[in-house]
């Protein structure tokens, strides 16, 4: 993807996909301007979360895609996506909420640190699971955290956690198993 190809950060394609989502559900999208829009909002998105100087120049994001466009065209494409949401750009996603979520529960045992294997890989693999999940148009029916809790309790059950979903979980999330576990990611 071009946010893999630009070394942007997973928090960036996650926020990229909540503006795809938003935006296109407010707005009809022709398909020639679609790919136009969600490089806007890759972009949109890299300008919230990343230093500036990881910020993709145009040039940058024109190469992953076969269409060119002149920066005319992307100014006005992201002056109307931002208009269509009145400016109100969300920044929550489901890797957020995972991280949190994660966090707060290896904190519970006091073995959190950011650093930690351990921690790194557990949210590695929830990521994939709420990557997979987010390819599953259904998906758009949850709210991000339901799929972020959803995503850690399909890791629980992968790496054969004898309580899949201990009351640590569910304080944190606010979320008991049989809610989440129909999500089915």
């Amino acid at each position: 993807t071009v946010a893999r190809k630009g070394k942007l950060s997973q928090n960036v394609l996650f926020l990229a996909w909540l503006y795809v989502d938003d935006i296109f559900s407010k707005q009809d999208v022709s398909k020639p301007g679609m790919n136009l829009a969600a490089i806007c909002c890759l972009f949109l998105a890299a300008k919230y979360l990343e230093l500036k100087d990881r910020i993709p120049l145009i040039e940058d994001l024109q190469e992953f895609e076969k269409e060119k466009w002149n920066v005319e065209d992307i100014k006005k494409c992201e002056l109307s996506l931002l208009s269509v949401v009145h400016f109100q750009l969300k920044s929550m996603t489901s890797y957020d909420f995972a991280y949190a979520f994660l966090a707060a529960h290896f904190s519970n045992y006091g073995l959190f640190s950011a650093e930690d294997p351990n921690f790194k890989g557990a949210l590695e693999k929830v990521t994939k699971n709420i990557e997979a999940a987010l390819q599953d148009y259904t998906m758009h029916n949850y709210k991000f955290s339901q799929i972020a809790a959803a995503a850690i309790l399909c890791y629980r059950k992968e790496i054969s956690e004898k309580v899949l979903w201990p009351e640590s979980l569910v304080s944190i999330t606010s979320y008991a198993a049989d809610s989440i576990e129909k999500i089915g990611t």
